[in-house]
């Protein structure tokens, strides 16, 4: 696959991000730990997209400065989110929930695969399609992955709403309760 394949990709990942963050508002409307990641992934998505491009031309050099660039600028973004999600949480004295950890962890294994990649390219010199594939493939499913999974809680946020919403209207009877004539 290509770079401008992933490219592309990178938006669309952005698009289902902003998506996300829109559904969050209508359906959620709670200001809490899903709604803070969901942000912070969309902030850091338009930074990974905003930087792309320059840092796609500047590491088509062959200096190991050049692939330092890529990888170490989008290590960075992404400690930035993490760091990010975490000082949301701990000004708004709020828990990181589930989605929040799970974002920590995906984006920390994103973090790791750059700083391999970039041993294994720029440092050892090993041009192998093996290292390609894992790092390439490896961030295009954690990027899948983490909006699935974003998809799947706000979705079950919703359910356990619905279900809610349904017991608080339904009248419970007990055996003390007696008809009036």
């Amino acid at each position: 696959m290509s770079i401008d394949y992933f490219l592309t990709f990178e938006n669309q990942i952005h698009n289902f991000l902003f998506g996300l963050l829109i559904l969050t508002f209508l359906l959620h409307r709670k200001d809490d730990s899903f709604l803070s990641t969901i942000v912070v992934l969309c902030l850091i998505s338009f930074m990974g997209i905003a930087v792309s491009p320059s840092l796609l031309e500047v590491s088509s050099k062959p200096h190991i400065l050049s692939k330092l660039a890529w990888h170490g600028s989008h290590a960075l973004i992404v400690l930035f989110g993490i760091g990010l999600l975490q000082l949301l949480h701990e000004q708004r004295q709020i828990t990181i929930g589930i989605y929040g950890k799970v974002v920590i962890h995906a984006y920390a294994i994103i973090i790791i695969l750059h700083c391999i990649r970039f041993m294994v390219k720029a440092v050892i010199g090993l041009q192998s399609t093996i290292f390609r594939d894992i790092y390439q493939y490896g961030i295009f499913g954690i990027n899948i992955f983490v909006v699935v999974i974003g998809l799947v809680g706000l979705f079950a946020i919703t359910f356990q709403k619905i279900i809610l919403i349904n017991q608080s209207n339904i009248e419970v009877k007990t055996w003390s309760d007696k008809p009036t004539d």
